[in-house]
């Protein structure tokens, strides 16, 4: 958000960033026991947890989901309030303060509720404990919903994935084959349910080839494609010292988190990640020298 309304990132690098949150909380099937408060009571241990297993486990998703949380927020107060209030107005009671020295000031949940009930009369200790406090399976999708869109899926990462899978290494097929590849070809997590985890493939083996052939991305890209006309998905694994082959039951093809336009509705998303400051002037012609005219 703060990157979107600084003028650096944009709307569709604020919407991509929401579906790649969504994709991540839908895939942790630990929702289904563990609700999203404990995972911030947990942090300590979460955050030096292996990543196999997580999906079942759930991580800090306190950070992701908080986001996917506070965006319903706003769009409640704005619906609520017909525009004329947003989650803005209460950041700034809130937190705003008066000028000075800092200081240190205590806050309970009460303090909040109560400024949030400030800007926008509602039942918010029920909001937040339905959606912090119970186990919930499914994410919370609302906001954006009913901010004017949709969670759905791609055929192709958008740049901010694909940047940040040239930069980790990683290869995130969660919302394909279920699986998560590390730099080095290991599968560092399965999404329980998914087409993976259906045919027995074990998180911490080695992902080595792909059907029938020696592993590349070019190639597992290539299966991913096929597997849309109906060609079966073939891994073949190293578990430990153990080879072993696994047939995944998967047609749909590439498939990457993304937000898809509902017309119906209004897009609140676009006032909301609007930039709060002029754009960054390019610095390739701030460097050129000015050409003298005619």
């Amino acid at each position: 958000m703060l990157a979107a309304r600084s003028g650096f990132l944009g709307e569709g690098g604020y919407r991509e960033t929401l579906a790649q949150e969504a994709g991540a909380m839908t895939a942790h099937a630990g929702r289904t026991w563990r609700p999203l408060g404990d995972t911030a009571t947990a942090a300590s241990v979460l955050y030096g947890a292996r990543p196999d297993g997580s999906a079942w486990r759930r991580s800090v998703d306190y950070y992701p989901e908080g986001s996917l949380l506070w965006l319903e927020a706003d769009v409640l107060i704005r619906q609520q309030s017909k525009g004329s209030r947003s989650l803005d107005d209460f950041i700034r009671a809130f937190f705003g303060g008066s000028s000075g020295p800092p200081s240190v000031r205590p806050y309970q949940l009460d303090d909040v509720l109560k400024a949030l009930d400030a800007v926008a009369p509602n039942d918010w200790r029920s909001f937040f404990a339905e959606r912090v406090e119970r186990v919930r399976a499914a994410p919370p999708l609302a906001g954006i919903e009913k901010a004017g869109w949709s969670y759905d899926f791609a055929p192709e990462p958008g740049p901010i994935a694909k940047g940040g899978a040239v930069a980790s290494g990683l290869t995130n097929l969660s919302a394909s084959l279920g699986l998560m590849l590390s730099k080095e070809n290991v599968i560092l997590d399965v999404v329980p349910g998914s087409p993976a985890d259906r045919a027995g493939v074990p998180a911490s083996s080695k992902l080595l080839g792909v059907n029938g052939r020696a592993l590349t991305k070019e190639r597992l890209e290539q299966a991913l494609v096929a597997s849309a006309r109906g060609v079966p998905v073939e891994l073949l694994l190293l578990d430990a010292d153990i080879f072993l082959t696994a047939k995944l039951d998967y047609q749909g093809g590439p498939r990457y988190p993304a937000l898809k336009r509902d017309p119906s509705r209004p897009d609140l998303l676009e006032a909301i990640a609007a930039p709060r400051v002029p754009p960054a002037a390019d610095p390739v012609k701030a460097a050129a020298p000015a050409t003298a005219g005619p």
